[in-house]
């Protein structure tokens, strides 16, 4: 009878696998999921006299096929990515607004202008002359203030993007929180949460779009999502972030973090390019200033 078990674990271990197999197979195209793979051991042996006879085979575990360390470069890479993306948007609804290089851009109009000047300085009493200085004066200001007027719509248009980019950050850490509670538990009781723990996967890649993040994984399965020494997730608990004004129209997030002190400047990729177009708006102005007030005296 000893040697009916032994086959029949046999045939129940080869079962697992292949149904693990299938497995991978069916969910080859689903996004977020992980390879896994059955760990065979030996089922223990018995002595008859001086000899050892093996009781078979015997599943372990099913366990994923994750690296470690090629998911926090992933990480790592989807928020450059993510930020890099959101950068050429915004840069380039610049670059139009801008036209430059062109011969109807901002440095054309500059250039006419002082062309202008230039021309009247040699014949200050030439009436032609002196409304050439006014036609390209009226054009510059004109092109400043289309470019100044773009850059307000591109602000208008990012700061709820923002807003709601913040919003869902706090979605995602809440539910990393919960999966976290749920893969404790699990893997507490001795089974695997290799379902739970591609789901978490899936919103930490989600988050690493957003914002950049790093991912430390302690007792249990449950992870502590942190973004500089601000902590967004620690195991079951999420911490919320928010946005707010600071100095000169420009906007920065808000980390609760578990201290409940805000933490600024993060490297949000949203927060890099709002702030991106208020530092290009404010020394397109400056500019301007100093340009009159040097003409003034």
């Amino acid at each position: 009878m000893l040697e009916l078990t032994i086959a029949l674990n046999g045939l129940n271990v080869a079962r697992r696998a292949l149904d693990i197999i299938g497995n991978n197979i069916a969910n080859a195209g689903t996004e977020g999921y992980h390879r896994q793979q059955s760990i065979i051991t030996t089922a223990g042996s018995y002595s008859v006299g001086t000899l050892r006879f093996g009781l078979g085979a015997d599943t372990r575990s099913i366990e994923r096929v994750y690296d470690a360390a090629i998911e926090r470069t992933l990480l790592a890479q989807q928020s450059i990515y993510s930020g890099t993306n959101q950068s050429l948007t915004v840069f380039s609804a610049l670059e139009a607004i801008l036209g430059e290089p062109s011969d109807s851009g901002l440095s054309a109009r500059l250039d006419e202008f002082f062309d202008a000047w230039s021309g009247l300085s040699a014949d200050p009493q030439n009436l032609t002359l002196r409304n050439g200085v006014i036609v390209a004066a009226q054009a510059l200001s004109y092109s400043i203030s289309s470019i100044a007027t773009g850059i307000q719509d591109i602000r208008a248009t990012l700061r709820p993007e923002l807003e709601h980019a913040a919003e869902r950050v706090n979605e995602i850490t809440e539910e990393i929180a919960r999966l976290n509670q749920q893969i404790s538990d699990v893997e507490a009781m001795g089974a695997n949460a290799n379902q739970l723990r591609d789901r978490r996967d899936q919103y930490l890649t989600e988050l690493a779009e957003f914002i950049d993040i790093e991912v430390i994984e302690g007792d249990l399965g449950a992870v502590t999502v942190q973004a500089g020494n601000a902590i967004l997730v620690a195991r079951t608990r999420a911490f919320p972030i928010s946005t707010g004004g600071i100095d000169q129209g420009g906007m920065e997030v808000i980390f609760s973090g578990s201290t409940g002190i805000p933490v600024t400047s993060m490297g949000a990729v949203w927060v890099r390019c709002w702030n991106s177009t208020m530092n290009s708006s404010r020394r397109s102005r400056q500019r301007w200033t100093n340009w009159r007030a040097g003409l003034s005296r």
